[in-house]
């Protein structure tokens, strides 16, 4: 009996030893196929990672060959022997300085006011000659610059066969030294500064208008009127000398040295052309847009000679850079406008403002005539209604 009993013992035990063991089994099946999952995820996970990281690999080496491309030219240029290069820049110096045509085609002014500018500048000690670069090269290429919508140094690099920070820093030194000459060409009159005769005596005047004051650096979507406010605020801002007044639109506010056009007059020039001014206001207004006309002609040769200042694409330059190029622009004009006017690039604009000026004001100012009368209909009703 104690044998059988001990036998039945051991067979139970037996049994229950493999219970335990199916027990572990499963639970460490169980724990397996939870790291598998695991493990499944996070190779599922690199294997992305590292198709990302390929294919950013493969953007990085295009963008890098596409640069290589675009510099392509410059290198090979720039790889030439020095004499060479020194060559060719002679010749196109020497074709500017032999051709009027191409002088003006290129730096948008004659030989004789290139040497003269160039001569100004020298005598600033702000820019001098260089060993391979002399003020002239320089002033031309800053010309150049000047000259292109964009002003990108790559197409000048390539022209002159110069690199591109070289391009850079001769422009930015050219830009310094034409500032400098800002108390000559760029000076407010004063109440004893008399009206100079080609414009008192010339009813052509506008092509002897010049900038006496320049202020830059706005955005184009501010007001006039709160940018003219800045100008008289500034310490060394806008001043209107005793017994002068200055001309303005009318978005700008009235004022005893300020004057605008009466507000709901017949304005525009070519109105008055067809049946005369018929009061005191209307001939005011007349005279008004007769001069303002003239101001904008002056406007459009500026950015018709410097077509950097009027371009509509991404500037190439800083904030403070774009800004200090409006000056320079005006200080050329302005020396331009004594030795050197060009009345082709004038009779040109005045082509221009033409051919926009008659059908755009009549639009304009029928579309003022039509808010107007829509406005005191507007109004007159709600007043019969409220008295209702």
């Amino acid at each position: 009996m104690d044998r059988e009993a001990q036998g039945s013992n051991e067979v139970e035990k037996s049994l229950s030893d493999e219970d335990i063991m199916s027990h572990d089994l499963e639970d460490i099946l169980d724990i397996h196929g939870t790291e598998l999952d695991s493990w499944r995820s996070i190779m599922e996970n690199w294997q992305r990672q590292r198709n990302m990281c390929v294919v950013q690999l493969i953007c990085y080496v295009v963008y890098t060959l596409h640069l290589l491309n675009n510099h392509m030219r410059v290198e090979t240029t720039l790889s030439q022997p020095l004499v060479l290069r020194e060559a060719k820049r002679k010749i196109l110096m020497k074709d500017l300085r032999d051709h009027e045509a191409t002088c003006r085609a290129t730096l948008r002014m004659g030989i004789d006011a290139f040497d003269i500018f160039c001569q100004k500048l020298r005598l600033t000690g702000v820019l001098k000659d260089y060993n391979r670069a002399t003020v002239e090269e320089q002033v031309a290429r800053f010309f150049a610059i000047l000259s292109q919508t964009g002003g990108k140094y790559r197409n000048l690099a390539l022209y002159y066969h110069r690199s591109i920070g070289t391009i850079s820093y001769h422009f930015h030194n050219v830009l310094r030294a034409v500032i400098s000459l800002a108390p000559e060409f760029l000076s407010q009159p004063n109440a004893a500064t008399p009206v100079p005769s080609k414009i008192k005596d010339n009813h052509r005047f506008f092509p002897y208008f010049k900038f006496t004051y320049v202020l830059a650096g706005w955005e184009g979507t501010a007001s006039d009127s709160r940018i003219i406010k800045n100008a008289f605020a500034r310490p060394h801002g806008l001043v209107i000398p005793e017994g002068k007044y200055y001309l303005g639109d009318g978005g700008l506010m009235l004022r005893g040295s300020l004057l605008t056009p009466y507000r709901h007059v017949r304005y525009h020039l070519k109105e008055s052309s067809l049946d005369g001014t018929k009061n005191a206001k209307e001939l005011f207004n007349h005279r008004h847009a007769s001069l303002r006309k003239s101001i904008d002609r002056a406007f459009g040769v500026v950015t018709k000679r410097f077509p950097i200042i009027s371009t509509g694409s991404e500037p190439q330059y800083s904030f403070d850079t774009t800004t200090d190029i409006i000056l320079p622009c005006c200080i050329i004009h302005n020396f331009l406008m004594g030795v050197d006017p060009d009345e082709a690039l004038i009779a040109e604009v005045d082509k221009e403002l033409a051919a926009q000026s008659g059908h755009n004001d009549t639009q304009c100012e029928e579309e003022s005539r039509a808010g107007i009368e829509l406005r005191d209909n507007i109004a007159e009703q709600m007043w019969l209604d409220y008295e209702k």
